[in-house]
């Protein structure tokens, strides 16, 4: 793990939690608009560039809550939830990478399509077909990650401070 670049918090309150909602939103939408676009032609056609884009966002969201994840984990106690929650959140980076270059891939097919070039007949569909079955592939597997890694992230601050909270309690009594 390498020292990170954001700080831990921003007027008292973590960063964190809320640049990880960059990625929780980015992410999923890119999924979305990526499958979308090789599926149906026409939302191709449609959004354009904002597939791309939107992707690309995507992209850089993941080492930006990487960061400030790594910044919060030098402030408070790591648990072997957190540590789970750390471990997922480095394979997310590899799935977007992906959902990102497999959106320019689609988009540049779209390109093609349009202006009329390129392959026709059976290796056009084959093309059609491969593209369909990475989008399946990087969008539902990038979107699922971002489900494990939040549960996982959610089940670390929920547990572990409940058992704070009923640790102090005790004490208390």
């Amino acid at each position: 793990m390498c020292p990170s670049l954001l700080p831990a918090g921003v007027d008292g309150l973590p960063l964190h939690p809320l640049v990880v909602h960059l990625v929780v939103v980015l992410v999923p939408v890119a999924a979305f608009t990526v499958l979308v676009s090789a599926i149906w032609p026409a939302a191709r056609e449609r959004l354009g560039w904002i597939t791309p884009a939107l992707a690309l966002l995507a992209l850089i969201s993941v080492p930006i809550a990487e960061s400030s994840g790594e910044a919060l984990l030098e402030e408070v106690q790591v648990s072997a939830r957190t540590a789970i929650h750390a471990g997922l959140a480095e394979e997310l980076l590899p799935w977007v990478s992906g959902l990102a270059l497999w959106s320019v891939a689609v988009h540049a097919w779209g390109i093609r399509v349009r202006g009329g070039t390129g392959i026709a007949g059976r290796p056009r569909r084959l093309v059609a077909a491969a593209l369909i079955v990475g989008a399946v592939v990087l969008s539902v597997g990038s979107t699922v990650q971002v489900v494990r890694i939040g549960d996982s992230g959610a089940r670390s601050v929920w547990t572990d401070a409940a058992a704070i909270r009923f640790t102090e309690n005790e004490v208390v009594r």
